[in-house]
């Protein structure tokens, strides 16, 4: 340790937790449980915070002003130049859409509710997390949350008893409550542990407990040092995007980084060379610049390209170290040497300025007149949805299952599904007889099967509302029932990994569930449609707009025989159901797909609003398929 204080084993851990996340990030083998690197942060943050707090609230120089000035100081000069270089970016380079997302995002980032922000849109490691900029911004967020209210507590409970005794058992019941506070809340609702301060708190404060551990006398610190790198090596290879997080599973790399910060080694080989002391320094820049780099790498439709996320890597490093040798280090020197007011003002006033601006991108809706009125009307195919979507399309984890009626007379047809079923609802009311109307059961999610349940969210209650479905349609026995599900959900190349069925399949599931609609009514069901690898009204848009990229047409079809053969398994299930005499099957293979491709644009039209949903206007071309095969016409 230098004279200064400075722990040479703590900036290189902080190298390894940015080198995990990076490579995380950027998809390379070998670190899919890189994203630990962020519970290691948290773990030196508590550490480094406690050791300010406490020791000032001793020493009697704590301010709780000062304390926040010397947070923003560090964090918010780079955060809030990545932030306007994105939002210069942005304007040249963003649909209209994405730009008012990210103008949304900056203005939570820059207050510390992007964390916040993020659990409600929606988790962590699904498909549209590549598509947010300032999605790592969330664990800024959860340390800015804890550095606002630890100092508070520390000082209040110093009054109560000023003793380190104290103060440790406090926070050690902390680490307890908050760990357990994580385990249900990651079970109940995976995002919400993922994202939130309650069920991450516990990291921070374990760091805490390690200041309050002398270090000097204590025996055995190599062994230990070793003890913490083994246990955040075993959680890079037992551990997955899929592994419930944080939970009970990030208390192993927790720990790992506990022991190599309580072995205190100022000299291992394993912290202290000279390529973890350089990364370690730049290791905030560096996680600031990483995912706007993987975010424009997958904007572009490049994730599949190894070499460019390898560049992308190395780019991420060289705009860290410019931005700590250009941003941090200038702002840190020159904000320090001014009075706290000055500092303040001098700190605060240029985000008071991005904030504004952020706030009238987003006014205007991500300002559409920077595009042509083609792409703009490509766009538009996005929110080409049902207009009864948020009335008519239910949630897997509300209580209860929308029921809507579509036309004016006596029930013709029971629509059921998921939001497939939503998606074609323009085409199969169309389709039914003049003067009759339809009844609809659609709950996002939830494939009609009965005992669906899902292993990372005990609120997925879809069994539920199946039971509910098949017990209400009672009502209308001997009426057409029409179904719709994502089959390939079902059994498919997109088959929710997450969802189960005690004792059987998702397909034989299935099978059982269509079997018991029959029982009282004649059962039609639609056949898997095709699904493109990216949003269609983007990807055609940003073709169109952004021909220097050279995308390709063909990542807006499909084979014929590849789609085949993915939707064998659902075919082949449908097929054995359409052998009951009161199961017909409705194939629309043909309406996607011709000799050899399956298309997804007609008449230079997008007919998806997404990668795999049917938009509002193209629904209606279903209509003569569904009404012939129905009802005869």
């Amino acid at each position: 340790m230098m004279n200064n204080g400075f722990r040479y084993d703590i900036n290189g851990l902080r190298a390894y937790a940015v080198f995990f996340v990076v490579l995380f990030h950027f998809g390379l083998t070998g670190f899919s449980a890189g994203f630990i690197g962020v519970d290691i942060f948290f773990v030196i943050s508590g550490f480094l915070m406690t050791g300010i707090v406490v020791r000032g609230i001793e020493n009697g120089t704590f301010s709780i002003i000062g304390f926040y000035l010397s947070r923003g100081i560090r964090i918010i000069p780079a955060l809030l130049v990545v932030c306007v270089v994105l939002l210069i970016l942005g304007f040249f380079i963003l649909l209209p859409v994405d730009y008012k997302t990210l103008a949304k995002h900056v203005i939570s980032s820059l207050s510390f509710l992007s964390n916040i922000a993020y659990w409600k849109e929606t988790g962590y490691f699904d498909a549209q997390s590549h598509y947010k900029p300032l999605l790592h911004t969330w664990s800024l967020s959860v340390e800015w949350q804890f550095y606002m209210l630890f100092p508070i507590v520390m000082a209040v409970l110093y009054r109560i008893k000023p003793s380190r005794s104290f103060l440790l058992k406090l926070i050690f019941f902390g680490v307890v409550v908050s760990f357990l506070l994580s385990v249900f809340i990651s079970k109940k609702s995976p995002a919400a542990g993922f994202f939130l301060l309650p069920s991450r708190a516990w990291e921070l404060l374990l760091g805490g407990v390690v200041f309050f551990i002398p270090s000097k006398d204590l025996p055995f610190k190599k062994q230990i040092e070793i003890f913490g790198f083994f246990l955040i090596v075993l959680s890079l290879y037992f551990f997955t995007e899929l592994s419930p997080w944080p939970s009970y599973n990030a208390l192993l790399p927790a720990l790992g980084a506990f022991f190599i910060l309580l072995a205190c080694q100022q000299k291992s080989f394993l912290t202290n060379n000279l390529i973890t002391q350089w990364l370690g320094v730049s290791s905030y820049s560096i996680y600031l610049w990483h995912w706007p780099v993987v975010f424009f790498i997958y904007y572009f439709y490049k994730e599949h390209s190894v070499l460019l996320s390898f560049l992308g890597a190395i780019l991420s490093v060289f705009l860290g170290w410019c931005s700590y040798k250009l941003i941090e280090i200038p702002a840190r020197n020159k904000l320090s040497s001014l009075p706290k007011h000055c500092a303040f003002k001098v700190l605060l006033s240029p985000v008071a300025v991005v904030l504004t601006v952020s706030f009238v991108i987003y006014g205007l809706n991500g300002i559409k007149s920077r595009f042509p009125f083609d792409v703009n009307f490509i766009l538009d195919k996005s929110n080409d949805k049902n207009p009864r979507i948020n009335e008519c399309l239910g949630s897997p984890e509300s209580k209860t299952v929308p029921k809507c009626i579509y036309g004016s007379g006596p029930i013709s047809l029971v629509v059921i599904g998921d939001s497939y079923a939503d998606a074609m609802m323009n085409g199969i009311t169309s389709a039914i007889p003049k003067n009759t109307s339809l009844v609809s059961y659609t709950v996002s999610s939830c494939q009609t099967i009965l005992g669906l349940k899902k292993i990372d969210n005990e609120n997925f209650d879809c069994d539920e509302k199946i039971k509910y479905i098949l017990n209400d349609i009672k009502q209308y026995k001997n009426t057409p029932l029409l179904i719709v599900n994502m089959m390939s959900a079902i059994a498919g190349p997109y088959q929710d990994k997450s969802k189960y069925i005690e004792n059987k399949t998702l397909i034989d599931g299935y099978i059982d569930t269509v079997k018991a609609f029959s029982k009282n009514n004649k059962v039609f069901l639609v056949s898997q449609t095709p699904r493109a690898m990216y949003n269609i009204p983007e990807y055609y848009a940003k073709e169109k707009y952004f021909k220097w990229l050279g995308l390709s047409d063909d990542n807006t079809i499909v084979k014929k025989e590849d789609f085949l053969t993915s939707s064998l398994l659902s075919r082949n299930a449908q097929e054995v159901l359409s052998k009951n005499g009161n199961i017909n099957i409705i194939d629309i293979t043909d309406f996607f797909c011709g000799n050899d491709d399956c298309s997804f644009i007609r008449n230079q039209d997008p007919i998806l609003y997404d990668s795999h949903h049917m938009n509002w206007s193209a629904s209606k071309m279903l209509s003569p398929i569904f009404s012939k095969d129905i009802f005869g016409d």
